[in-house]
């Protein structure tokens, strides 16, 4: 296939540029910018969207590729905090045709993600399941947008270079005892026993952490939920309660751990995406 380069205007403003699905993920290496000018920055905060808790495993896979490409479309529509409403889990349980052993690495989910698309939340799609099950494909409701870019980023530093270059960044770490209730969600280098694999998008870096060797520290937004949603209706009408994780949903990790995990697990930051002029409003 042919390499396919968009122009922020065309990625804006073109109409069906690509049928779903013609984009497949091209990895390219991220650029990677000195230590000496690294800075902090909040910036990608303010366009990833709210929480929305996750019960099951492994749709943290499919939550942060989701919210990488909903942080990109947020940034090239100039609203803070736009969001289409996707279910994550109902996706997660369609991509994979109900198997949730499938799509157990951040790379797993970006492709598969890339095949099927994203699904806005409806009647027939309920935000939450208690089991997985096989969902009916309906082309006509998925959402078109595709990144033309992932970045492959082997290292802590290769994730702050994304991240200075505003791109969030889908990855993987061990998930461990003393991160599930780290207070303000400050990770720390010794969190305890290894609990399994999670997913997190990285949107900011933290220059000074106090508990990072180096001083440095990744801003990461988790999936187990923030202050607008701090209760959720499944679809049998049943109430789903679920606390609020670190800083409003927010946390930091040190930029060792990831020097540790991303090896194993991987990380990859969204250069662009492009999106149908019917979805700027």
């Amino acid at each position: 296939m042919p390499e396919i380069t968009l122009s922020p205007a065309q990625m804006a403003l073109g109409r069906n540029l690509l049928p779903p699905g013609a984009m497949k993920p091209r990895l390219s290496a991220a650029k990677l910018i000195p230590r000496s000018d690294w800075y902090t920055t909040e910036y990608l905060k303010q366009f990833v969207p709210r929480g929305k808790c996750q019960f099951n495993q492994p749709s943290c896979n499919s939550y942060a590729t989701g919210k990488a490409y909903q942080t990109k479309y947020a940034q090239i529509v100039g609203k803070a905090g736009f969001v289409r409403p996707v279910s994550y889990s109902a996706l997660h349980q369609e991509i994979t045709g109900g198997n949730m052993d499938e799509g157990s690495s951040p790379l797993d989910s970006i492709r598969l993600n890339q095949e099927k698309g994203l699904r806005a939340a409806t009647q027939q799609l309920p935000e939450w399941y208690s089991s997985p099950h096989q969902l009916a494909s309906n082309d006509t409701t998925r959402l078109l947008q595709r990144a033309d870019e992932w970045e492959d980023c082997p290292s802590g530093a290769y994730i702050v270079s994304a991240v200075l270059a505003m791109q969030p960044c889908d990855f993987g770490m061990w998930w461990c005892e003393g991160d599930v209730n780290a207070a303000n969600g400050e990770l720390t280098m010794n969190p305890g026993r290894k609990l399994g694999g999670h997913a997190l998008v990285a949107c900011g870096v933290v220059m000074g952490y106090k508990n990072s060797p180096s001083g440095v520290g990744i801003l990461l937004n988790n999936h187990h939920g923030d202050s607008q949603t701090p209760s959720q209706t499944d679809e049998r009408g049943n109430s789903i309660r679920a606390g609020i994780w670190g800083n409003d949903g927010f946390g930091i990790v040190p930029i060792e751990r990831l020097d540790t995990d991303v090896p194993s697990f991987g990380a990859f930051a969204l250069r662009s995406v492009y999106v149908n002029d019917e979805d700027l409003v």
